[in-house]
């Protein structure tokens, strides 16, 4: 079982069987709430000492950042896991605010 599911499960009393997985590159965000994902980058990267807070904005997609999405059943919200260091942040994106992709192949 995936420790990152459990743990989301356990933090936002969700059951486990209510969270499904999916790849962040076939999802597409709402400005705001692309807006709200960076900036939780933003503030975990000026957590970690190691790092000087970026001077450019930084997406979870161009810097790499460990992130896991989950789509919650039965609301269709989606909830972004994000992983850095020893920070762990976990964000909420309301159903209207997200989309899977036009462009992407499903095999």
């Amino acid at each position: 079982m995936d420790d990152d599911k459990r743990q989301l499960s356990e933090w936002l009393n969700i059951e486990l069987a209510n969270l499904n997985e999916i790849a962040l590159e076939d999802v597409e965000f709402e400005p705001s709430a692309q807006q709200n994902i960076n900036n939780a980058v933003i503030q975990l990267l000026a957590l970690d000492n190691k790092v000087k807070p970026p001077v450019r904005p930084v997406t979870y997609e161009t810097e790499a950042i460990p992130c896991k999405g989950y789509w919650i059943e039965p609301t269709k919200d989606l909830v972004v896991y994000i992983r850095f260091g020893e920070q762990l942040k976990a964000l909420i994106v309301p159903n209207g605010s997200w989309d899977v992709r036009d462009d992407i192949t499903i095999n």
